[in-house]
Parts: structure tokens; C-alpha cells; sequence
């Protein structure tokens, strides 16, 4: 049950901002367009990470700080998908909507972010991934005429599109069936494009625990505790709010935070207050 010491937190904060400094000083050219949705994220994250003299809003605590280094993490994956194949996404390219679609899920709050978020944010990069490598085919010149001159091109295209720009939910087995059928599609187009396995996604999560070991103070932050899960000891928000409890008994003002991790109960398995 920790938002992590002053110290401590200031220095996670200096490192999570040089990480973005060599990022957006890099020479990326999706940085260079200071507009595009992709470079106003990182610049959103670097304000919310100014040193505390600078900034008017509340410190960062370690909780909100995990939150923030997987948003990096996020868009970093999604920065070296475009630069391996666009350099920079385009207003016009299809995988721009699906790009758009997931910085709104990351960037709805700053420094908070769910597990079951992250798990989705996981696969909705895998899926914007082979977007990125289907809109690189369909603008090979060999696209259309064999669209126009073969049926089974023309039928594998549509499946692949079906589900790359669907809404139907992504998963593990659709990616894998996807990265098959992206292979044979270039294979039959004597596509130049290389299309490999493509790394792990695996996104950092805020502490690392199972369900059940978040709460949340009278006014909504969260906050975790380890071990068992049960309340042992009373606390203070950075708020100024009680939290926290004894016995395993959680404050009667606390709650648990279902928010972060989609638990309906508490890890420990007796009564929560």
C-alpha cells in the first residue's frame, strides 16, 4: 500500500521524461509533424512528467507514474510499427482510424490506466500491425489488377479486410490466422514486402499483482496492497484521506477499486469491511 516516497517518485519521473525526450528528439519523422495525433501524445505525457516547480498539478505518485510508463511503452510499439513501414501514418491510410481508435482508449486520462486495458490495448496493437502491412500491399502495383483478374486474391483480401477494419473482437488466433493469410497474399503478388513474426506485445502493468488487491480512497485514487491482499495497516492518501485498515478490515470509507483490474472481490477471502 504505497504511492512510493518523494524521492523515489522524482526520480521515476526524471527517467520516464528523458525517455520521451530521446523520442521525440529522435529523428523520427512522425516528430516532426508537431500536429498529428501520435506527436501530441508524447508531447501530453512529457507536460504531465514537468518537474514538480514547473507543473500545477498535483505530484505524481508511484501508481500514476506505473500508468504513465505503460502508455510510453504503447506508444513506442505503435511508433516503431509506422516507422518500419510509413515513416509516418497518413490522414488517408485505413490503419490511421484504427490508430486513432486506440490512442482515444490510451489518452482518456493521463496517468491512469486499467489492466483490462492494457490487456485489450496488447491485441489491438497486433491488429494495427498487420493493418500497417495490409495498407503496404494494397498499394503494391500489383494490387489491383490481380484484385480485377483473380478471385481467390480478390476473396483473400476481403477476409483479411474484414477483420483488420472490423469491430469484431481481436484475439491471439485471429492474429495468427491473419499473419497466414498476409503471408500468402504477398507470396501470390510477388510482393517485395517482408512479413515476419512480429515481436512480443507485452505491455508493463501497474504493480504487477492479481486481482482483488485494489482499493480506493473516499475520493476515488487508487491504491493497492500486497501480500495477501487483506488491510493491516491505516494510511494516508496523498489527498489526505484515511486508507487502508486492520485485520484484513478495510475502511468503511475505502472501496474496492474494480476500475483497475475488473476484480468483484477482495484477494483476501474474508469480508472486506
Amino acid at each position: 500500500m504505497t504511492y512510493g516516497t518523494h524521492e523515489d517518485n522524482e526520480e521515476f519521473r526524471g527517467r520516464l521524461r528523458r525517455t520521451l525526450h530521446l523520442s521525440i528528439n529522435s529523428r523520427n519523422p512522425i516528430f516532426e509533424d508537431k500536429s498529428n495525433t501520435l506527436s501530441r501524445a508524447f508531447s501530453k505525457l512529457l507536460k504531465r512528467l514537468e518537474p514538480e516547480r514547473e507543473r500545477r498539478s498535483q505530484p505524481i505518485n508511484k501508481i500514476e507514474l506505473k500508468a504513465i510508463e505503460s502508455k510510453i511503452q504503447v506508444l513506442s510499439y505503435i511508433v516503431n510499427c509506422f516507422k518500419r513501414e510509413y515513416n509516418t501514418p497518413k490522414n488517408d491510410d485505413p490503419s490511421t482510424l484504427l490508430l486513432n481508435l486506440i490512442l482515444d482508449i490510451l489518452m482518456r486520462s493521463e496517468d491512469h490506466i486499467t489492466n483490462q486495458e492494457i490487456d485489450d490495448l496488447e491485441l489491438e496493437i497486433k491488429r494495427l500491425q498487420k493493418a500497417v502491412q495490409f495498407d503496404l500491399i494494397r498499394k503494391s502495383s500489383a494490387f489491383i489488377p490481380a484484385c480485377k483478374s483473380n478471385e481467390e486474391v480478390k476473396a483473400l483480401s476481403l477476409d483479411i479486410e474484414t477483420v483488420v477494419f472490423g469491430h469484431k473482437k481481436y484475439s491471439d488466433d485471429l492474429d495468427r490466422t491473419l499473419l497466414t493469410q498476409l503471408k500468402k497474399l504477398a507470396l501470390k503478388l510477388e510482393c517485395s514486402l517482408s512479413i515476419n513474426e512480429e515481436e512480443r506485445v507485452q505491455i508493463v502493468k501497474a504493480m504487477g499483482f492479481p486481482r482483488g488487491h485494489w482499493f480506493k480512497c473516499p475520493n476515488g485514487h487508487p491504491y493497492c496492497i500486497g501480500n495477501c491482499g487483506g488491510a493491516m495497516e491505516e494510511s494516508k492518501c496523498f489527498c489526505g484521506e484515511a486508507i487502508g485498515g486492520t485485520r484484513h478490515r478495510l475502511l468503511g470509507t475505502n472501496q474496492l477499486a474494480t476500475e483497475m483490474d475488473g476484480a468483484t472481490s477482495s484477494a483476501w477471502p474474508g469480508p472486506l469491511h
